[in-house]
Parts: structure tokens; sequence; C-alpha cells
């Protein structure tokens, strides 16, 4: 279906070793070999006045292969562009027929350098031109520097293109004439690889790489486990998600690194933890489970190299490790929940047994942070750097993090004890443990009746670190937003170096008990035993009246934003209670994923911002509308 994308969006087409996101036919980001690099390079496409076309755009069924109609402002179809990403090759190919002349620009980044490609990439069928880009070892992963040179090849043939640019402008300009035309990306990432790559592609030629293309993309999309439709779901209801389903399996698939790290977006080039889990509910749930298995075993082999769970890790090398403030706790726990959800859905239990180690280390790193049975946030929450909740309360004690905790612990401990892993002291002492826990989170957690997403009390009562790596809170406010060390003031706030001698003191925060979305719905959605199922059922119909007045679910009260995956956890919620309004949630969630068929970072009353083409918040969406799909068949 041809969709015109006036909203955005953004797609991925990427092999694990060279991922290019697309707005339509422009070039959103370059990333690879590996994943975890600098962004190469921007392209934006201008018609023969200068004006930017607008985009029609749909994948073709069974591939991530996607086709683009050029618009002019009446509407008029000047260009029709293919584009996808070799099977094997590190190479983006786009093949264009053009009815007039067009330009492409390349905006480059800071201090790289572009130069005249090499003469000897040839094709029998055309005249070939080149340009070469090379980023610097300065530049960033995200916020990391690359520590080595990284280059990528951009190839044009098929007509006469005129290239322009001048050294040090970061701009390259390509002049496209009428007619059919092609053009390339092939990565590095040293400079013979780069230049081996576009001498490889063009020597295979694009027909050969496009049916090659074609039969993994075929291969891949028959895997999808096909759904069981009940009466109660209608065809057109069935056909979308039908392709939600194909469209997310791509998505992931694309953004899934050669060592089974997943981005965690477009402009994100590294795996985190959190996304990965609702990455993986996804492809469990769209019986992907090589994928998942894959992104389970990237987890376990930065544990295995470098010890310990960060927040986020580089993908393809370990260059990159981004620590937030409190990352054994919450994080490790949703490492637990992920390695079981797969060995319940695949009955592979000897592939968990053999990542035992690390989610053991998982469980008894988070023990130190437990104060009076609670749990402080990880501080990298999409809810806290949404702004839903401040950054002065991650000590304070965390629902999410706590219930993840006893969740993790009560599918650990059997397991520990049936496979001999644990001996009868540490499973006692595991069971007594949860015990205490469990019997004091109402009171932590639960105040009029429902549950809230912190609780000051551990912050007024634990002791609390005098250092932290993370987010500065006085850098933060003024658009700083690297992460670094920070010291805690008198005022009990976290403060870097250079912020605690040049800035005013910030004064003390009187502490806050917030409602989240997010924390009071996610019981539900990863089954947890703790909640009965009456207060389960609380929390889902006090949700599902707001959604029923508004529209849409705001996070918290009073605001017209949302986190990409709130309404995913109501869906999957209202379809175990089998709430009569969980049809209308579903039709909501499903009208909100963007023209490309993907679910975003955030919400705006419905409408898409910020981090778009999500693993997470797509694999968390598509779970909860395949499970209704499911469970009212």
């Amino acid at each position: 279906m041809w969709k015109k994308n006036d909203d955005g969006a953004i797609h991925a087409l990427g092999n694990g070793r060279f991922l290019v996101y697309g707005r339509g036919n422009d070039i959103a980001e370059v990333y690879g070999p590996p994943y975890s690099s600098p962004s190469m390079l921007h392209g934006k496409w201008a018609l023969a006045d200068g004006a930017e076309p607008c985009y029609e755009s749909c994948r073709d069924k069974g591939t991530n292969r996607w086709r683009h109609k050029y618009l002019n402002e009446a509407g008029r179809e000047v260009a029709l562009a293919e584009a996808f990403v070799a099977s094997e090759l590190p190479v983006y190919l786009c093949r264009l027929h053009a009815d007039e002349p067009l330009r492409l620009e390349l905006t480059l980044g800071e201090d790289y350098e572009c130069y005249p490609g090499s003469g000897d990439l040839t094709s029998a069928e055309a005249t070939v031109k080149s340009v070469l880009v090379k980023a610097p070892d300065t530049a960033r992963i995200y916020r990391y520097p690359m520590g080595e040179e990284t280059f990528l090849a951009a190839v044009f043939w098929g007509q006469e293109t005129r290239i322009e640019f001048e050294p040090g402008t970061g701009k390259v300009g390509i002049a496209v004439p009428a007619g059919e035309s092609y053009f390339a990306l092939a990565g590095g990432p040293s400079y013979p690889e780069a230049e081996g790559h576009a001498r490889a592609m063009l020597e295979q030629g694009y027909e050969r790489l496009r049916a090659q293309a074609e039969e993994a993309d075929l291969g891949f999309s028959s895997r999808i486990a096909p759904l069981e439709y009940g009466e109660r779901i209608g065809e057109g209801m069935r056909k979308r998600i039908d392709e939600l389903s194909e469209s997310v399996a791509f998505l992931i698939a694309a953004q899934q690194s050669q060592d089974g790290g997943i981005m965690a977006g477009h402009n994100y080039a590294l795996a985190y933890v959190r996304d990965q889990y609702g990455a993986s509910r996804g492809l469990l749930s769209l019986g992907l489970y090589e994928e998942a298995r894959r992104n389970l075993a990237f987890r376990y082999g930065k544990w295995t190299r470098l010890g310990g769970i960060r927040n986020a890790e580089s993908m393809g090398h370990d260059r990159a490790r981004h620590v937030h403030e409190n990352d054994d706790v919450e994080i490790t726990a949703y490492m637990i929940v992920q390695a079981f959800d797969y060995g319940q859905a695949t009955g592979d239990w000897d592939y968990v047994a053999s990542l035992f180690p690390m989610l053991d280390d998982c469980w008894q790193v988070q023990l130190p942070h437990l104060h009076d049975g609670m749990l402080p946030f990880n501080g990298d929450e999409t809810y806290v750097a949404g702004g839903f909740l401040p950054r002065t309360s991650l000590n304070d004690g965390s629902m999410e993090a706590t219930l993840l905790f006893l969740e993790a612990g009560r599918r650990l401990l059997p397991f520990a004890v049936g496979r001999g892993l644990w001996n009868e002291e540490r499973a006692a002492a595991c069971e007594s443990l949860l015990e205490r826990t469990e019997a004091v989170f109402r009171t932590r957690f639960r105040k009029d009746g429902r549950f809230y997403a912190n609780a000051p009390e551990r912050a007024e009562t634990a002791e609390l670190p005098d250092y932290r790596h993370g987010v500065c809170e006085s850098c933060h406010p003024r658009g700083i937003h690297a992460l670094k060390w920070t010291r805690r003031t008198a005022a009990g706030r976290y403060v870097c170096p250079a912020c605690l001698a040049n800035e005013p003191p910030l004064e003390a925060v009187a502490p806050q008990v917030v409602a989240v979305q997010s924390a009071g719905l996610l019981p539900s959605f990863v089954h947890a035993g703790l909640l009965t199922d009456e207060e389960k059922a609380e929390e889902l119909r006090r949700a599902y009246d707001i959604f029923e007045r508004h529209g849409y679910l705001p996070t918290v009260p009073g605001s017209s934003y949302f986190v990409g995956y709130d309404e995913s956890l109501l869906l999957y919620g209202l379809t175990r209670l089998r709430h009569p309004g969980a049809e209308a949630v579903l039709a909501h969630v499903v009208s909100i994923a963007d023209s490309t068929d993907a679910w975003v970072e955030y919400y705006d009353a419905g409408r898409p911002f910020n981090t778009r083409c999500r693993p997470w918040e797509s694999g968390m969406n598509i779970a909860a509308v395949r499970h209704y799909a499911e469970y009212r068949s």
C-alpha cells in the first residue's frame, strides 16, 4: 500500500553489517560496518525547480525493499525509486527512474573529509562516478569517540551524473539527469574495504544483488508465525495486523547487528538492555526465535568479555559502554526475565542454563541496592528521559525495578534449584529475601487504592552514593545531555565538577509521589504473580477510563504526551482481562503506527515525535496486538 510520508516516518534497511535509515528516499542516517559507528552522511533529494519532493512510499510484500514516488507540489509523480540493502555485502542500492533532472545533496559530519573516488570503479553497462567519505577517528558513536577512521564510498552510474564538492565544506552535490540512474553506498570500515565492497557490488550487478536480497527476505518473512484469527476480528483488521507483523519483523531484523545487538532507533547507535527486552517480546510473538536467541547471546558475550551489565553497549566492538545512574538495578532484572521469556516460548531451557552465570550475576548485583524492600530507578527509563518522572527521584524506591526484581527472582529460584545450580543455603536465602520484599511491596508503592511509580521513603533513609555516573542535574536543563561523573551536594542534587565550580548551587527538591501509567500497567505485561488479578484489573480499568475520556492514554495526569509503549501495556492487560474496551484500544494502537508501520518513542495526543523506527516500542506494540488476535480466537 502506498502511503504519503507526511509524518516524518523513518524506515530501516540493514543486513547486520550495514544500516541505512530512510525518510522517503532521503537518507536520514548511515551506519556500518559495524552498526555502532559514526553516521556517515545525510542525503536529501531535490526536484528540478529546487523544491523538496513529497514522498509516497511502500514496502514490497515479503521483502524489505522499498519503493518511493517523488511528487511535486501539484501532486504529479516526477520520479520513481526502489531501494534495498544487499543480503551479504555492506551496500545500499537505489534505482531511480526520473522524468526530469534531480539533485541529491549529501551532508557530511563535522571534520569529515571527501575525495574523488578511485578511477578503477567500473561497470560494463555505464560510466561510474564515485566519491569517498572519511570520518575522523574522533567522530562519535552516539556520544563516544569511534577511535579509528571510518570510510564510505558513494557510487553513481547509469547516467552522466555531475558531482560537485569543495573539500572542507561538508557538502556534496550530485546532479542527476532524467532517465534511469543508479546510486549506491558501500561501507568500509577501512579505505580498502569500502572501495573493495563498491567494486564487488559493481561486479555482481544490480539485478543479481536485488534477486539475492529478495530471496533472503522471502526466506525470513516465511518464518513469521501465522495467526489463527477468531470470528471477532474482521477481515480488514486481520489484513492490517498481518501487514504490521511483517513490517515490525523487518524493522527489528534490519536493526539487529551481526553480533545480535539491536539498535535503539535511528539516532542511537547502541544496544540498550531495556529496549532489547521490548524487541525480544516482539520477536518471540512473531515466532522469530533465532533472532531472539542471538540477542541474548549478544549480551552474554558482553558480560563474559567485559563483566557486568551496562545500560547500553556498542555493537561490532567493545569500545562504548553507556553507563547510567544505577545500572545494577532494573535492567539486570529485565535481562533475567527476557531469558526466561525465551525459554518459555521455545522450550530451549538448555540454552537458558548456558546463560546462568550471567543471570546469577544479574540477580546478585541488585541485592546491595535493596533497602526496606525497595530498589532505586536505573535512570534511563523512557518516562524519566521524557520528563514524566523527575531525575531527583532516581534514588526513590522504584515500583518497576522492585517488581521486576521479584519477578526475576521467582523465575530464577526454581530453575536454579531444579538444575542444581544453587545449593540449599543459597536457595533458602533467596526465598527468604523474596518473601520479605513481597510482604512490604504494597505498603511501599500502593497509596489511595492505586500503585505509584516511586516511593520517596527510600531516598530519605537509605545510604545514598556520594558519586554516580549519569546526568548532571545542572547541565541537563541547559541542553547539555552528556553522561558524566557527578557528585551529590548537600541539597541532595547530583552535579558534575564543572557545575560545582561555576554554577549557582541547585536547591533541594521536595519529594513527590508520581503516578506513571507504565509502572502500573507493567505487571500484566510481564505476567507478574505478585499482584492479584483484581489489583491488576483495578489498574487496567483506571487507565482505560482515562483512555476513554481522552481517546489516548497520557503517561501522567494532565499531560497530552505518552510514551510509545503505554498503550501496548494497556491493550495486553485488557485482553487478558477480557475487557470490552480492548477492541477500542486495539483500533487506536493500530492507528498510531506511522506511515512506515512503525511505532515511535513518544506521542503527543497520538501524533508521533522524537525517535522513530523503534524496535522497543514496535516490539511491545506488535506483541500486544498479536496477543489480542490470539487470545480472542
